[in-house]
């Protein structure tokens, strides 16, 4: 997808779990991802029980159960899992670019995926789709809050870390559009079959880490 001062606020780190994997070739059903959640910002509780619903909806889409833990510091965030993927909300815009919600990078010391969440761009985007035409009558628009767009966009930035590319619809469209946010909103925007194998498949081969 294409995130207000610098400085890192908050912190999320999410721990993708292929649980019971047994040597065979086929992927598991359904995995497990564990979301540890650390500094959480500006955003108030609301905003963090609605990022936490949407990303875990999403994901379940795709064949990943989520679950949510609160971790402060993110340092005291035990890494016991197989596979392990970061996540970072960061109070702020892509510098390169102002139209990114997030992106993911690498860790430089751990070569671990680390999932880049810019929220002020996602601020930005929460209120064009409040106030646009749509918006301003639309009930799953008028109500749109950020936490709805964030949890989006780490689900959407989990899949690339999944090894997933942009598509034409779904959770994985480059720039959702009205459509797509009321999709959201009426729990109807999901990752495609194809997505959802996919992502198990990386997950039963460690992501390529």
């Amino acid at each position: 997808m294409r995130g207000s001062s610098r400085g890192l606020a908050w912190t999320l780190v999410a721990l993708a779990v292929l649980t019971g994997r047994e040597s065979v070739a086929a992927p598991a059903e359904r995995v497990s991802l564990e979301l540890q959640l650390g500094a959480r910002a500006g955003l108030d509780d609301n905003d963090i029980r609605l990022v936490e619903e949407t990303a875990v909806t999403l994901l379940a889409t795709g064949g990943i159960d989520a679950e949510w833990q609160t971790c402060q510091p993110v340092t005291a965030c035990p890494v016991e899992r197989r596979v392990v993927v970061l996540v970072q909300v960061l109070p702020l815009w892509k510098m390169a670019d102002r139209d990114v919600c997030g992106e993911v990078v690498r860790d430089f010391r751990t070569d671990l995926p680390i999932v880049l969440v810019y929220l002020s761009r996602n601020r930005e985007v929460t209120l064009q789709l409040r106030s646009g035409s749509i918006g301003r009558w639309h009930p799953a628009l008028a109500t749109l809050e950020v936490g709805h767009v964030v949890g989006l966009t780490i689900a959407h930035e989990v899949g690339h870390a999944l090894g997933l590319p942009h598509s034409a619809n779904g959770v994985m469209k480059a720039k959702p559009t009205v459509d797509d946010v009321i999709a959201l909103r009426q729990s109807r925007l999901a990752f495609s079959p194809p997505e959802r194998a996919r992502m198990l498949a990386a997950l039963a081969t460690d992501l390529g880490f």
